[in-house]
């Protein structure tokens, strides 16, 4: 099994866990201080790994790409925390952990990256699912 399979499923655990607790925090603070005391946890754990694995090589096009998708991931972040503290976790969760069709989209669009059949029909189950979830 290749090794980014094992990471992508890493993700997956980690994504549904950090959802669930999200959830649980909406009982007690706002999404606003949720997404503040998540994003002091990423930082400092980032500058941790830095730390242990070494400073990475900066251009500026580095840093504009990874200012750009941090604040995608903010805007994210806060819509989630804002959707977990009015809707049920067991909706909410499920139609935002569908933003990897928005990618994938995105990278056929403009990486030129293909599509594969199998892929297209995981789009149109995804576009279902989104319909049944949205019910």
């Amino acid at each position: 099994m290749p090794v980014w399979v094992l990471f992508s499923m890493g993700s997956l655990a980690a994504w549904g866990v950090g959802g669930f607790l999200r959830k649980q925090a909406t009982a007690h603070i706002s999404p606003w201080v949720i997404v503040v005391f998540q994003s002091l946890t990423v930082m400092l754990l980032a500058t941790i790994a830095i730390v242990i694995c070494g400073g990475p090589v900066i251009t500026t096009e580095a840093v504009l790409l990874a200012i750009a998708g941090g604040s995608f991931q903010f805007l994210a972040n806060i819509s989630l925390a804002f959707s977990l503290a009015r809707g049920p976790a067991s909706i909410v969760v499920p139609v935002t952990s569908m933003y990897p069709v928005v990618t994938l989209v995105l990278a056929f669009l403009f990486l030129g990256e293909t599509i594969s059949a199998m892929q297209a029909i995981g789009l149109v189950c995804s576009a279902g699912a989104l319909y049944a979830f949205s019910r």
